[in-house]
């Protein structure tokens, strides 16, 4: 292991989710329409394998749309090599997974007794090739993806944040460093001490830069080793929240200014005013990275914006949101007060939406032509193309991330970590 210091500067972090309907709680009612699913636990060690028996129409009126399956009637988990290596996905947070399919009717396959979400952070899992990587109580691990057996871990590292380059996994620790775990194997391969004032808000890593936000500012390491490449202050501002595509570094501090800085050199490339409807307040919460523009909410709930990543041009949508949307080549997905809806890419034509059981909850992710999105009791698989309700089955727990790749998808709540 190679430690490496470098000077410090204070630190602070916020996070925030919101769940539509209920008045903002955790925990609601379902509809009595929705499809109610019986599970019956069978302990393997820490590993539940999931048995589960619902109606064949869904359980309440809902004909056509497909049942869970128990866990023994499961479809073998069909690899794809694709990988899920930050919150929402990638680097850039698009929450999409283009090439993928989850199999329907939803089937889950195992869970895990992981604490998920503690403290104002929520624990996004990595899918790499072979393996699951989580936190469970600030401890990393690495699960089979067939069966949620542990490969390697715990390892004790008061983790707060993951991101992974595909080999390494990166962790942002609460106790003051930053670090790289071989995905393989979990050998530490290099701690460094993080600034005091980092935010502790979302790493993002491409082209060997690993780029991580302060609450002045962000800075950026050597991916191969910890060294430090760079660091930008942007006094007195607070940064949040930030995206990374095409080696730019795109940083948004709430209520003041926007930067695309280069990720390599940290040079910035532009900066731009950037005004918000609301309090400026730090949210652990991404800005969506397309190719030729920002998505992020205004952090007041209001709107959605456009950021044109030429010139850093600042745009209001008429797309009400507060969470970052799941984008494809042909619409944007975002979750506003009134459901999830589907808009055209441009921006100008609402598609379709969806209520559920008016408890939806978290962003949405993409996969292939379905949309998975979760509320209070519920995980959902809708066609992304009208809508219409593929499958779902019951949570105890609202999500508080998703991932999709490689055959499995991670829904991860404050009850533990469901693999499907």
């Amino acid at each position: 292991m190679r430690l490496v210091s470098f000077s410090h500067f204070a630190l602070a972090s916020a996070f925030a989710l919101a769940a539509v309907g209920c008045g903002g709680e955790l925990a609601c009612d379902g509809s009595e329409d929705d499809a109610q699913v019986t599970v019956d636990a069978k302990m393997d060690g820490d590993v539940v394998l999931m048995d589960s028996a619902a109606n064949a129409d869904g359980g309440g009126g809902d004909v056509g749309v497909d049942a869970p399956l128990d866990a023994s009637s499961c479809p073998a988990r069909a690899p794809t090599g694709t990988l899920s290596t930050a919150f929402q996905i990638d680097s850039a947070h698009t929450g999409a997974q283009p090439g993928d399919v989850v199999a329907s009717p939803l089937c889950r396959r195992w869970q895990r007794d992981f604490i998920t979400y503690a403290g104002g952070n929520t624990f996004a899992p990595l899918i790499l090739p072979g393996r699951v990587v989580a936190i469970d109580r600030g401890d990393v691990y690495a699960l089979n993806p067939d069966d949620g057996a542990t490969l390697w871990g715990p390892s004790p590292m008061d983790a707060r944040e993951l991101a992974s380059d595909g080999s390494w996994v990166f962790v942002e620790s609460g106790s003051g460093y930053v670090a790289a775990l071989d995905a393989a194997t979990g050998h530490v391969e290099w701690q460094v001490p993080r600034f005091p004032d980092q935010s502790l808000g979302l790493m993002t890593v491409d082209n060997g830069s690993l780029v991580i936000s302060l609450l002045d500012g962000a800075y950026a390491l050597d991916a191969h080793d910890g060294h430090l490449l760079w660091q930008q202050s942007t006094l007195p501002f607070t940064c949040a929240a930030g995206a990374m595509r095409a080696s730019v570094a795109y940083v948004v501090c709430p209520n003041q200014v926007v930067l695309a800085i280069d990720a390599v050199t940290g040079q910035v490339q532009w900066q731009h005013p950037y005004v918000q409807n609301g309090p400026a307040v730090s949210l652990k919460q991404p800005v969506v990275a397309t190719a030729s523009r920002l998505l992020l909410p205004d952090f007041g709930g209001s709107h959605l914006l456009t950021i044109d990543m030429s010139n850093g041009n600042v745009t209001q949508t008429a797309v009400p949101a507060y969470l970052g949307p799941a984008v494809s080549a042909t619409a944007v997905f975002v979750l506003t007060f009134a459901g999830l809806e589907a808009w055209s890419s441009d921006l100008s034509q609402l598609l379709w939406s969806f209520q559920g059981d008016g408890s939806l909850y978290g962003a949405p992710i993409l996969v292939g032509s379905q949309v998975v999105i979760g509320s209070a009791a519920h995980l959902y698989l809708l066609d992304a193309a009208t809508g219409a309700l593929v499958s779902q089955d019951t949570l105890t727990a609202p999500p508080t991330a998703l991932a999709e790749a490689d055959g499995a998808l991670l829904v991860a709540t404050s009850d533990g970590l469901f693999a499907y």
